[in-house]
């Protein structure tokens, strides 16, 4: 083999080297980011609520008539709501907002509230930085939901932690088994009704949107657009006086698709 021969071969082999030297970097950091997740999602369970109790029966008790013939008034007001957990996990960061739960799936997260929509793209809880972030509010949106519809954000990780499971509604037999989830606030609890899917584009003004209130023609204009664009949707009724809650993530349909679950405020 002449000298130049050589080189060529050395300089082929240093190469090679390089690119798998660099593949397994990759493969190391992207496991150790995962692991990372993995890890303080472990240590954030502790901070998630109780589920409610089931609803006990509304039939009224038997009660004997009161002297006179008067009935006694058996109605209680519903026991308030008091997540300390929630609390706790503000002291920790006081962005921190509550805990959503989607029914069935891997998304169980804590959420929280920054004065933009980039902080928590990559820190986590602790502010730190992070690859997979945090489950985020848009800064636009009221922290206590009393918006029309608020907006949740979450990274789509390829280990399927974080919000990746909303892809996994575009499988209409999931789409149909998976119907509820629950918000923990410090002082309530929100009951989700899972109504749409959508894969669109992250400047859809229309699904995007954050009034604090869309009444009339707005409303109609709104749920229209949604029944039209949605893969699969659920003959839920919408007036101005409901509250929506939207879950959105990138989607790999379409260059910078987002996959993205609506779903009604029932309590």
């Amino acid at each position: 083999m002449t000298k130049r021969g050589l080189r060529i071969r050395i300089a082929l082999s240093a190469a090679l080297a390089a690119i798998i030297t660099f593949g397994c970097v990759q493969i190391w950091s992207t496991e150790s980011n995962y692991r990372a997740e993995a890890k303080l999602h472990a240590g954030l369970l502790a901070y998630k609520p109780a589920a409610p109790a089931a609803a006990e029966s509304s039939a009224a008790p038997a009660t004997a008539p009161a002297p006179g013939g008067e009935t006694p008034d058996t109605t209680t007001a519903p026991a308030p709501v008091y997540n300390k957990s929630i609390a706790d996990l503000r002291e920790r960061n006081g962005d921190a907002v509550g805990w959503l739960t989607v029914d069935g799936t891997v998304i169980d997260y804590p959420f929280v509230r920054a004065d933009n929509n980039d902080f928590y793209l990559r820190h986590d809880i602790d502010k730190k930085s992070a690859y997979a972030g945090t489950i985020f509010m848009d800064y636009r949106c009221k922290a206590d939901f009393s918006g029309f519809n608020t907006i949740l954000y979450g990274h789509s990780m390829k280990n399927g932690s974080m919000f990746h499971d909303l892809i996994r509604f575009g499988d209409k037999s999931y789409f149909d088994s998976h119907t509820t989830g629950t918000i923990y606030l410090e002082n309530r609890n929100i009951s989700l009704n899972i109504f749409a899917f959508l894969v669109i584009n992250p400047i859809d003004l229309m699904v995007f949107q954050t009034p604090a209130a869309t009444p009339g023609a707005q409303l109609d204009n709104y749920m229209s657009y949604i029944r039209t664009h949605a893969r699969y949707v659920r003959d839920v009724k919408i007036s101005a006086a409901d509250h929506l809650v939207t879950l959105s993530t990138c989607d790999y349909e379409f260059s910078n698709a987002r996959a993205v679950l609506v779903g009604k405020i029932e309590g």
